[in-house]
């Protein structure tokens, strides 16, 4: 039985003149996720998923930095000062949540992402 959950818009008018990071997403049962991102203005700097395992007592999943772990890509996707977009494929990626990450190199600009997922 699939289970699909339906695209939704992960990343809302991000300011990429600093560090984004996305709300977490619960990827529990889902087998095959993807991410797309587009973006304007001149911001140079990495976009990354990152995930994690570890529970919390104070939440559903961990919220601190150290229980997260960037899940390797390459090419690295990244904004290279001009505007532009990516998009990042994820195959059983078995984790128990994620969030979606841009670290900011210099410049500005303004991001938008979109999550999906489906179980298969």
């Amino acid at each position: 039985m699939n289970n699909a959950l339906k695209s939704f818009h992960a990343i809302i008018d991000g300011d990429m003149s600093a560090d984004i990071v996305s709300e977490v997403i619960d990827t529990n049962f889902l087998t095959v996720q993807s991410v797309q991102f587009s973006w304007t203005g001149d911001a140079v700097g990495d976009f990354n998923v990152e995930v994690t395992n570890n529970p919390n007592t104070t939440g559903p999943y961990a919220r601190t930095s150290n229980d997260w772990t960037p899940v390797p890509f390459s090419p690295q996707p990244a904004a290279a000062g001009v505007d532009g977009n990516a998009f990042i494929n994820m195959d059983h990626l078995r984790a128990a949540a994620m969030r979606i990450t841009f670290t900011n190199t210099s410049g500005s600009g303004e991001l938008q992402a979109w999550f999906s997922g489906v179980n298969v």
